[in-house]
């Protein structure tokens, strides 16, 4: 396996393949069954992969659940990302999807419970909900118990806002 600086000045060495954690799970009525799941995590890890990426919507939630488990006696040897904006469970109130704070904070609250963790690596705001400004939630992302944010599926102006309201208020 080959490992490469994940961003610049991170320092954070990952795998070049990343492990997607869509599948683990069968809450959407499809996808992998934990044990198979976790073959394929110990597959990965036996390959030298170190990048696992989950979010609380895949499946429902399960996904990082099944994360979690393998996870218990090999937590220092991953990076561990994950998303939110989508919420966990099957239609979820308006409270509980959305990058709001509040939401934010419920997302990473119930992840680290599901991932059995005191930290998720890397945060990423898996989605723009048309609403919430990015410069409201980001920053406070890290004073929680995650040491990197980002985004998934965003446009890079709406980055390129969030880091420069980042080097003003010192994130």
């Amino acid at each position: 396996m080959r490992y490469r600086l994940f961003g610049r000045g991170t320092g954070l060495r990952v795998s070049e393949l990343a492990l997607g954690g869509a599948l683990f799970g069968t809450a959407w009525g499809y996808g992998i069954e934990p044990g198979e799941a976790r073959r394929i995590l110990e597959a990965y890890a036996d390959a030298g992969g170190n990048f696992i990426d989950t979010s609380d919507s895949y499946q429902f939630g399960q996904s990082e659940t099944i994360v979690g488990d393998f996870l218990v006696d090999h937590r220092d040897e991953f990076i561990v990302a994950s998303k939110y904006t989508l919420g966990a469970e099957p239609g979820a109130r308006v409270l509980r999807t959305g990058n709001n704070r509040k939401n934010m904070v419920r997302s990473i609250e119930a992840s680290l419970k599901r991932l059995r963790t005191d930290r998720i690596d890397l945060y990423w705001v898996h989605m723009d909900d048309g609403v919430t400004r990015w410069c409201q939630t980001m920053p406070f992302a890290k004073s929680i118990a995650c040491f990197f944010i980002s985004s998934s599926d965003n446009l890079r102006s709406h980055l390129a806002k969030t880091c420069v309201v980042g080097v003003f208020i010192g994130t």
